[in-house]
């Protein structure tokens, strides 16, 4: 009997579909993205373009709420990157971790979803 493994991540995800510009700091090269889910520790989301693990990337992610248009931009390293047929599946580890007081709106997001 194989057991499954444990949990390694240290937030929950919750679930986010929003349009994203993601930037590799290692190249200087943007392309379009779509995120999957967010936690305060990282994000998974859908690239145009390959990403290498452990590559620097600016994520500028763009969201409505409230029914006012606005974007945020985070920092993260890429951890895991996957190449499927429309493009890559990416997770990536924010640097630093999201908090209240640096991404107030994230935070209150996810915090939402999370229904805390």
């Amino acid at each position: 009997m194989t057991l499954p493994e444990p949990e390694r991540r240290r937030h929950d995800r919750v679930p986010m579909l929003t349009d994203l510009t993601i930037e590799d700091l290692c190249t200087g090269q943007s392309c379009p993205g779509r995120s999957i889910n967010i936690s305060r520790g990282g994000i998974g989301f859908y690239s145009a373009k390959f990403l290498p693990v452990g590559n620097d990337v600016r994520i500028t992610i763009h969201l409505t709420r409230n029914g006012q248009s606005y974007w945020t931009q985070v920092h993260a390293r890429v951890g895991r990157s996957s190449v499927e047929t429309r493009g890559t599946t990416i997770g990536a580890l924010f640097d630093p971790e999201l908090t209240p007081a640096t991404q107030p709106i994230l935070c209150n997001l996810i915090d939402d979803k999370l229904g805390q």
